[in-house]
């Protein structure tokens, strides 16, 4: 299994999830689900969604509830 992506640009955050911060910061980078380069949030903003053959990714309290 792949490891749960650090970075997901908008396409897939809509394909795979649904937008849930009422504030996100974007910056260019490698979207860790499709592998293009695009302005890239984390997948907390997208509601930390499920992705095929990726391991599900734990809330880290800490780092959400800031």
């Amino acid at each position: 299994m792949k490891k749960y992506p650090d970075w997901i640009c908008d396409s897939c955050g809509d394909k795979y999830g649904k937008y849930s911060a009422g504030c996100s910061t974007f910056h260019t980078g490698i979207c860790g689900v499709c592998g293009e380069e695009a302005s890239v949030t984390e997948p907390r903003d997208y509601g930390y969604p499920v992705f095929p053959k990726t391991e599900r990714r734990k809330a880290n309290f800490l780092a959400d509830n800031i």
